[in-house]
């Protein structure tokens, strides 16, 4: 199940991504980019394109996504919160 929260600004969200790895001890960066690409084009952006890295499943553990197809931003931001939920930020 993937929820959504969306802040006033910038591009937010918490998301429940699919665990991956042994005993569940990553967070799946596949699943992080399909739902940051759904979330995109939901918000027009087509021809996006977005790269993440498993994460350690592991509460305030920080990684970055590549964005590319838009001059706007090339970078996402995110943190693991609690259990396989994480929180993402643009970066311009």
């Amino acid at each position: 199940m993937i929820k959504r929260i969306f802040p006033a600004a910038g591009i937010g969200l918490l998301a429940a991504a699919a665990l991956t790895g042994c005993g569940g001890s990553k967070l799946s960066g596949d699943s992080i980019e399909k739902l940051i690409v759904e979330d995109l084009g939901n918000r027009g952006y087509a021809g996006i394109e977005v790269t993440c890295p498993d994460v350690d499943n592991e509460v305030g553990a920080k990684f970055t996504c590549d964005v590319t197809g838009t001059d706007e931003f090339t970078k996402i931001d995110g943190s693991v919160a609690e259990g396989d939920q994480v929180n993402l930020d643009r970066v311009s």
